[in-house]
């Protein structure tokens, strides 16, 4: 009766554990299991390489990443996460170390990128705040992320700010705008939609991206040198090559540029999104 008791009470206890949240730490081959309120813990226990699967949860802190670890969320979006919820940080997050990956989290606050975080990946994201990489944050990668406030219409809340840092990538992302201070070289961006243009970009390779900003009026700041533009769209009435070659910089080269005359990608600003749930739709009314 006693062993049978025992066993009772175990199997409770073990469904009262599986029945909640956690987050699981792989390191060198351990398991490693966390209630799902000590994120900060399970940072703070990971070592080099370590992978933290992190579950949908609603994190009111600001992590600082200080080991190189692996960190995968549920994802941003409620409609594919219905059984866990998101996986949400409230505040801001710092990556400090190298080659750090960073997916599936929505973000609040302000993403920080410091030097030390060289040769990291940040993907599948959604941040509604700034992106800041600071100086000789080199060889980063950012793709498949949403920067987008929509309580806002101001490009400043979710601006990708980069300062003398080289080698960035941004890939298939959907971001408003972009500074770049002259000294960050290596710069590319590919299948991007940029809602609100560029200021002090230099030697970066824009490929194959829907640009959404009046180069006409230098609504969207000036490029500088040395920028090369492959295969775009640019939405503004009044654009030709030389709003790009000349008129908001020197030396920049376009190649097969699409200038469109009609409507915003997605409305008046990204407050207008025709978003249903977290799908991001471009207007039907749109010329892109």
């Amino acid at each position: 009766m006693k062993t049978l008791f025992q066993l009772g009470v175990a199997m409770l206890l073990c469904s009262s554990i599986s029945a909640q949240s956690v987050i699981h730490r792989i390191s060198a081959g351990e398991d490693f299991y966390y209630y799902a309120n000590e994120l900060q813990a399970a940072l703070n226990d990971a070592s080099p390489g370590d992978t933290i699967l992190v579950p949908g949860h609603v994190y009111t802190f600001s992590p600082t990443i200080v080991t190189s670890v692996v960190l995968i969320g549920v994802g941003y979006d409620p409609e594919s996460t219905t059984a866990t919820g998101v996986s949400e940080i409230q505040g801001n997050l710092t990556l400090n170390a190298p080659n750090t990956e960073v997916t599936g989290f929505k973000i609040t606050g302000q993403i920080t990128i410091n030097a030390a975080a060289t040769g990291s990946v940040i993907q599948r994201c959604k941040g509604e705040s700034n992106v800041s990489f600071n100086s000789s944050a080199n060889n980063i990668m950012i793709t498949e992320c949403i920067f987008a406030n929509q309580s806002t219409s101001s490009a400043a809340n979710s601006n990708i700010s980069i300062s003398n840092a080289d080698n960035v990538e941004i890939n298939n992302s959907l971001f408003e705008s972009l500074t770049a201070s002259s000294g960050s070289t290596g710069l590319l961006l590919n299948n991007n939609v940029i809602f609100d243009g560029f200021s002090g970009v230099t030697g970066a390779t824009f490929s194959c991206n829907v640009i959404d900003g009046g180069f006409a009026t230098g609504s969207s700041g000036t490029l500088e040198n040395d920028n090369i533009f492959n295969n775009n769209v640019v939405l503004d009435a009044g654009c030709t090559d030389a709003c790009l070659t000349t008129d908001i910089g020197s030396d920049n080269v376009s190649n097969n540029t699409l200038f469109v005359t009609g409507t915003s990608v997605f409305g008046a600003d990204l407050t207008d999104y025709p978003e249903t749930g977290n799908d991001y739709l471009i207007l039907d009314t749109s010329p892109a």
